[in-house]
């Protein structure tokens, strides 16, 4: 039992498809047998020793979280430049053609990331539905100057 449950509910049916009700959620008591042979009880109690590797290994994790934020505010920016060349040239914010060699390519090379592809697609639609809203504003930036000044 883990992520802080505190308890575990199992229905059981010695014919399951009889049961009155929930017939697709009963086991068998061989099922039950099974399910509790592969049960595992964790503690939340931590020895002070392991909880100082633990808190150690999170101060890491934080600041990568850190160097992560901050390349992404780099790539926002690089967003933004672009948006602005978009804009100069007249070009359609989104490259459908250019975004699926993106995605290809990083999904492609994902194993040497040990993240799996549903994961990489997940953080790549994020990141680009963020460098879309950041190309919009500035697409909108020259219209909503242009309406201010009609008023």
């Amino acid at each position: 039992m883990d992520l802080n449950f505190e308890g575990l509910m199992i229905e059981t049916h010695p014919n399951p498809g009889k049961a009155w009700s929930d017939a697709e959620q009963q086991v068998t008591s061989k099922g039950l047998g099974e399910i509790l042979s592969k049960l595992e009880l964790r503690s939340v109690n931590v020895s002070k020793n392991i909880n100082g590797r633990i808190e150690g290994l999170r101060s890491d994790i934080a600041e990568l979280d850190d160097q992560i934020f901050n390349v992404l505010k780099d790539r926002m920016l690089l967003s933004e430049t672009v948006g602005k060349l978009k804009r100069e040239k007249r070009l359609t914010i989104l490259d459908q053609k250019h975004w699926n060699q993106i995605i290809t390519s990083r999904i492609n090379n994902r194993e040497d990331n040990f993240l799996s592809k549903q994961f990489i697609r997940q953080l790549m639609d994020a990141i680009h539905q963020e460098s879309i809203r950041h190309q919009t504003e500035i697409m909108n930036t020259k219209k909503l100057t242009l309406f201010k000044s009609l008023r």
